[in-house]
């Protein structure tokens, strides 16, 4: 074989893995637990890395422990100072026993997919804690990274 065509192959191999590497595929991003929802404040969920975009697709908030709900908390999800580039206020109706989920979805006000770049932090935001003994959950963030 000659040596054009040794190093096209090799080029080729190179390439071929640095697409299925970079792929833009939803995948899960980031696991987040111990999120209290009784809490008013700020909880990390993504920091976008170095030279990335960060779309988000989907994030689901799933109970750990919940007792005593009789009042569900408000959040939203973004970056500081709005916290809601992604999800505008939204009450966690319904969330009251462990093990329960629920898919959040994106601002229904925006007209476009928010993107997120690099170096910047994606937060949960518990603007109004829930009443209740106890009501903990567990983030997952779902999207891609362009």
């Amino acid at each position: 074989m000659s040596k054009i065509i040794t190093k096209f192959i090799a080029d080729l191999a190179v390439t071929t893995a640095k697409l299925a590497d970079d792929a833009v595929a939803d995948k899960a991003l980031a696991t987040v637990g111990g999120v209290d929802l009784k809490t008013v404040g700020q909880t990390t969920l993504y920091t976008v890395p170095s030279g990335k975009t960060l779309v988000i697709v989907e994030v689901i908030a799933r109970l750990t422990a919940a007792s005593g709900v009789t009042v569900a908390p408000v959040i939203r999800i973004g970056k500081a100072a709005a916290y809601n580039e992604w999800l505008g206020l939204t009450t966690l109706t319904g969330l009251d026993v462990a093990e329960e989920f629920i898919k959040l979805a994106e601002s229904a006000s925006a007209l476009v997919y928010k993107t997120f770049a690099a170096g910047e932090v994606v937060k949960v935001d518990v603007q109004t804690g829930a009443t209740a003994t106890t009501m903990t959950a567990t983030f997952y963030v779902f999207g891609y990274l362009v």
